[in-house]
């Protein structure tokens, strides 16, 4: 199977980083990127960037995204670097035992 031609040089890059208190999840692309005016609300349930025409759900997942990873401690956000470059930060937490055995 090949791939469009506007797929060859599609590029989706995931990077992982890790210390002792937090995890850092960095999604980048080569489309378009997000423009300056979507971004403050890209993260907002029910947005789209999607034609009405598109069959799907509108405006769920990064607003779930943002929603899971405040939730945690953590925050999401977006920028261009040749792309879109969405970075999630997750506080590292200790299960409730290693606590435990910590303060004892």
């Amino acid at each position: 199977m090949r791939a469009p031609p506007r797929w060859n040089k599609a590029r989706i890059e995931v990077e992982i980083t890790a210390d002792d208190s937090v995890v850092s999840v960095m999604v980048s692309d080569s489309g378009p990127g997000v423009s300056p005016d979507t971004q403050g609300r890209i993260f907002d349930r029910g947005f789209s960037t999607k034609s009405p025409a598109v069959v799907g759900g509108r405006g769920i997942g990064l607003s779930l995204v943002r929603r899971i990873c405040e939730e945690h401690g953590g925050s999401v956000g977006v920028h261009y670097v040749d792309g879109a470059c969405f970075t999630a930060v997750l506080a590292v937490t200790q299960p409730a035992e290693a606590r435990n055995s910590a303060t004892t």
